[in-house]
């Protein structure tokens, strides 16, 4: 049975091949990043009602998110900013990545902080981590409580409804946090549907009808063309909706924990998701900038240099972060 090691690899791989190949440039992308929201909002919703609990929970619980998602994203930003500056015509692979100009570029991407709005982004995928961060944050003060999550999980609806209905662009139901909103309150939601135990049919779901789900899941935009809206419309909401039940059926199941080979795909999952565009332009040095960005042969070498890049970063960096956040989240108060 997969676990969430795997879902969580099967989603930055789709962040990569969105941004790296052509065949899927802007198309299996979007849905990826509202999965990892709903990934993050169950989660989070999760540890801040069973792992920090009592006095300075809240605070332990910010410092743990903090070194889950800096220290890595730093050290991969300044290596970047390194060889974007020494090589700018084999790093620049994305029309945002270039040297910050001015305070606030240098602020937003070094703090995240209203990355979506910044003119110049070091490391493309990373504007969604700063709606992480912002969720965090959310989840830290209502999460705690099951009415509030309702009355957010149901203001998000109406909200998403209200823009549908009013024709907003799907950059407007993507990018901003509202948007976002939905999804991370729906993997508020199904913790404590999970924690009362209103699975309901989810426990009857098998292994094939997983993995069947995961692979729709990935394919769906691309397989209903332009039905409903294409890929804008039913690929995005409907895709969503997959993962909900998918993920949903996992947690009723007790599969979030899938064993060793689980556990080292999803600490690539990370790695992969901010070093992907550092990879191709490494690509193109070694190369000489002989095949497109988002051509086979590139797709196919950035890939391999990415998941090293990853492999090398799951061996060195991340023994030494985690060391530091099991004593944050060990700490008795």
């Amino acid at each position: 049975m997969i676990g969430l090691g795997v879902i969580r690899f099967v989603l930055a791989m789709m962040v990569l091949m969105n941004h790296l190949w052509l065949p899927t440039a802007n198309i299996i992308g979007a849905h990826a990043v509202t999965g990892f929201y709903i990934v993050s909002g169950y989660l989070m919703t999760k540890v801040i009602n069973e792992v920090y609990v009592g006095d300075g929970g809240i605070l332990r619980y910010l410092a743990n998110r903090a070194l889950r998602i800096y220290p890595m994203y730093l050290l991969v930003l300044l290596t970047s900013l390194a060889f974007v500056a020494i090589w700018p015509n084999y790093f620049q692979v994305y029309s945002l990545i270039r040297i910050p100009i001015g305070g606030a570029e240098w602020f937003s991407n070094l703090s995240l902080w209203r990355l979506t709005d910044s003119p110049t982004i070091i490391i493309p995928p990373a504007w969604s981590l700063y709606v992480e961060v912002f969720f965090y944050l959310v989840i830290a003060f209502i999460g705690g409580s099951r009415g509030m999550v309702v009355l957010w999980f149901l203001a998000s609806l109406l909200y998403t409804a209200w823009m549908v209905a009013n024709g907003y662009s799907f950059a407007d139901r993507y990018y901003p946090l509202g948007a976002a909103s939905l999804f991370f309150s729906t993997g508020a939601i199904i913790y404590f549907l999970a924690k009362e135990g209103r699975q309901y049919f989810f426990d009857l779901f098998s292994a094939p009808i997983i993995y069947g789900l995961l692979a729709l899941f990935v394919i769906f935009p691309v397989a209903i063309g332009e039905l409903c809206g294409g890929r804008h419309w039913l690929g995005y909401y409907g895709a969503s909706a997959l993962f909900a039940i998918l993920f949903t059926a996992l947690v009723a199941k007790n599969q979030l924990s899938g064993g060793r080979i689980d556990e080292f795909l999803g600490g690539l999952a990370y790695p992969v998701f901010l070093t992907h565009f550092f990879a191709a332009g490494l690509v193109n040095l070694l190369t000489g900038n002989r095949f497109s960005v988002t051509g086979h042969a590139n797709f196919i070498l950035a890939t391999l240099v990415c998941l090293s890049i990853s492999i090398a970063c799951v061996k060195w960096t991340d023994p030494f972060i985690e060391r530091i956040r099991n004593q944050v989240r060990g700490h008795k108060a």
